[in-house]
């Protein structure tokens, strides 16, 4: 787990070294909602904030990116 700050912006990246998440099932998030629901969720409460998620996954492991706008106001919080 990493946070950094660049900008007005805060990303904090996610990731383990796993197996990673089988080929295709992220590509098929929509066909198959009962799968991704979580990671669908996970999405809309980071648009909501203004910011993106993201997914990389392979044999080497997963990692989610996910970068938020810092408020003015708390630019020197972090």
């Amino acid at each position: 787990m990493t946070l950094f700050r660049e900008g007005g912006r805060a990303t904090l990246t996610i990731g383990d070294r796993g197996r990673g998440v089988p080929a295709g099932i992220l590509d098929r998030a929509g066909a198959n909602a009962h799968l991704c629901v979580g990671i669908q969720r996970m999405r809309q409460r980071v648009r909501q904030l203004g910011g993106t998620l993201g997914i990389e996954s392979g044999p080497g492991g997963t990692t989610v990116p996910v970068v938020l706008p810092i408020p003015s106001d708390q630019a020197g919080a972090l």
